[in-house]
């Protein structure tokens, strides 16, 4: 069982993969589109193909990645998965409440390979993979440009949804006297100017998140409890650096709602507050296995905590 996030018990997992090709389509789909749906379970009961995952995100600069394991494809859909740069959606819930996207990336490499009676494929993934790696951003502004000028060139260079890029803007508005040149790869350009006005970014499901330090972005906050799915005790942990917020570490069935730069609220035994998520880790598998969330957050300094 787990929570959607309003306190409603959730039952029966599944989980499905869309795959879409950068140009030219799978020949067992319809030939006006160029993506693949692969299911491990759905909302009908059905079983689907075994799927396992293990995604791994934080609230950094660099790509979020992931690990799906696909067993006993069809031998004719296997030889469709040769090269790289596929695109690769990983949704994942409960029959009761439906899929949640919980992660959104490039394929690095694709490999088959047999685990005794079973032909495992096996995609390794990175969340904006090809946009850090490619995407260049070329431009020069003049004295009397903002911060926010600059930014936006970045993120649009970079060819991913803008995610809060739009809501942030008119905070990074500090004028640019001497004005900027960038010149590079667009991601390194982006981090570059918003690093000198204390700003971070990082690549949420294919999409720009960008937050001041502290920062957390606006979303309905998950109440997690043992009742909702929380296993096991939270751990605190030492801060960082020190006089920085202490970290607590906790482990929940799979929750699809919680992303680093966000946040959730406990209510346990020990801990009853809101805490900001630096960094989340999921593992499942639809044929049985893990199906668990581990997170590794701060206090969330707005809200406090008892």
């Amino acid at each position: 069982m787990a929570d959607n996030g309003a306190g409603v018990l959730q039952f029966d997992r599944m989980a499905r993969l869309s795959i879409s090709k950068p140009s030219g389509s799978f020949s067992d789909t319809d030939p006006q589109l160029n993506t693949l749906i692969i299911g491990g379970g759905d909302d009908a009961g059905n079983p689907g193909l075994r799927i396992v995952g293990s995604i791994t995100k934080t609230n950094q600069k660099e790509p979020n990645i992931a690990e799906i394991k696909i067993y006993n494809l069809a031998p004719t859909t296997r030889a469709q998965f040769q090269g790289k740069g596929d695109r690769v959606v990983v949704e994942a819930g409960y029959r009761a409440a439906g899929y949640s996207r919980i992660f959104v990336g490039d394929t690095r490499t694709i490999d088959h390979r047999r685990e005794g009676p079973d032909v495992v494929t096996v995609l390794k993934c990175g969340d904006g993979e090809r946009s850090v790696r490619y995407a260049y951003a070329s431009e020069s502004f003049a004295g009397g440009s903002t911060v926010a000028d600059v930014v936006d060139h970045c993120a649009k260079s970079m060819g991913l949804a803008l995610g809060n890029v739009g809501v942030q803007l008119p905070a990074l508005g500090k004028t640019l006297f001497q004005g900027w040149t960038s010149h590079g790869f667009a991601s390194t350009e982006l981090d570059r100017v918003l690093r000198a006005v204390g700003y971070g970014y990082s690549i949420q499901d294919g999409e720009i998140q960008i937050l001041a330090p502290g920062e957390s972005i606006a979303q309905t906050i998950p109440v997690l409890s043992p009742e909702t799915g929380l296993l096991g005790s939270p751990e605190m942990g030492s801060p960082e650096t020190k006089g920085k917020a202490t970290s607590l570490k906790f482990r929940s069935l799979l929750l699809p709602s919680a992303r680093p730069g966000g946040r959730v609220q406990l209510v346990c035994e020990r801990y009853n507050g809101v805490f900001k998520i630096k960094k989340a880790s999921h593992s499942f598998d639809t044929m049985g296995g893990d199906w668990y969330s581990d997170y590794e957050s701060i206090q969330d300094p707005t809200t406090g905590v008892s």
